[in-house]
């Protein structure tokens, strides 16, 4: 519905996933091991049912200031039932979730250059399946909520673009890798209680020339959990065999995975129908747990990948284009996890 100053969208959907998990043997060294040809060990099957409901209005309350309002109900209802081979048998799930997720903000045009605006928004996620079959089932992970707040300004004209993001994004029973393994050496996730990120975003663009772009964006964020307890992993000469969790409190700590810094930078290049861009990346260290110690840690990385295209016309052909991508230019030696 639109009128004057009023727009209001309303809308639902209804999703529904059926999704068989398995695992077969395909061959073993001695064939009288297995019960059969082709030996099924493991069988089950997931189901998720999604729906959701919404409305949206947005509202121009005068020339320089414009509100919106976002409402959505969504419901899941979720079933694991069969084996698995990391939960064994008798795996039986039933979960049912119902989720408000209510968003509002508001936007002032403060010229034709200058924008400001600010937003608070709630958000829930349910757990994974991972989440579920890959964990020790002392308890069932819990379902994450999220309060963001949000307050940022934009500047733009014909040659030049700009923006800062301030966020602070306020966590409860967050889902986070541990540091802890299951059976089979995968890592594992747990609700965290109290958590957040918080942080700046800054954009720069700037159009150098009709046919030369050069973008810039970086992200500055503190990631933190709040009174952490911990388990560290210790092993034995073979390390295939975990023999023990020690439990260490860590009290605030960096969120696993999470770097501090990431930075990218895109130099684009058009000029009668070929095309360059160099794409660039930085990533500030991310540990592999909750601890915040740099022997259990990624190293900071800088990467560059550059493509090339060209664009022609055939007398009966709208378009070819033919390109090419050369990935991590400098053959820069990183790790992305670990």
């Amino acid at each position: 519905y639109q009128r004057d100053n009023t727009r209001l969208t309303l809308g639902t959907a209804v999703n529904n996933y059926v999704g068989d998990h398995f695992g077969r043997v395909m061959w073993t060294k001695s064939a009288n091991v297995l019960p059969q040809p082709d030996y099924e060990y493991y069988r089950n099957t997931g189901k998720k049912l999604d729906y959701n409901a919404y409305a949206k209005l947005t509202q121009r309350l005068s020339p320089l200031f414009t509100g919106y309002l976002d409402l959505q109900y969504r419901g899941i209802h979720y079933t694991i039932k069969g084996n698995d081979d990391k939960a064994g048998e008798g795996l039986d799930i039933r979960k049912n979730w119902n989720f408000f997720n209510p968003k509002a903000g508001l936007s002032w045009q403060i010229d034709r250059n200058h924008r400001l605006y600010g937003s608070f928004s709630v958000a829930h996620k349910e757990p994974t399946r991972n989440n579920y079959t890959d964990g020790y089932f002392t308890e069932h992970p819990k379902a994450e909520r999220l309060f963001d707040y949000e307050l940022g300004y934009t500047f733009r004209n014909s040659r030049f673009t700009a923006g800062v993001n301030l966020y602070y994004m306020d966590y409860t029973d967050q889902l986070v890798l541990n540091g802890k393994v299951n059976d089979i050496g995968e890592a594992m996730a747990e609700n965290v209680k109290d958590s957040y990120r918080m942080g700046i975003e800054l954009s720069l663009g700037a159009r150098i020339t009709d046919w030369l772009r050069w973008d810039l964006n970086g992200t500055w964020s503190k990631n933190r959990i709040k009174n952490y307890t911990g388990y560290m992993s210790d092993y034995n000469q073979n390390w295939k065999e975990l023999y023990t969790q020690t439990a260490i409190y860590a009290g605030d700590t960096p969120i696993s995975f999470s770097p501090s810094f990431m930075g990218n930078s895109l130099i684009s290049f058009n000029y009668k129908g070929f095309d360059a861009s160099l794409q660039s990346q930085y990533v500030s260290r991310q540990y592999l747990d909750n601890f915040g110690i740099d022997e259990n840690s990624l190293d900071p990385y800088f990467v560059n990948h550059l493509s090339l295209a060209y664009s022609f016309k055939l007398p009966s052909v709208k378009q070819i284009t033919v390109g090419a991508t050369i990935y991590n230019l400098f053959n820069t030696r990183y790790a992305t996890n670990g």
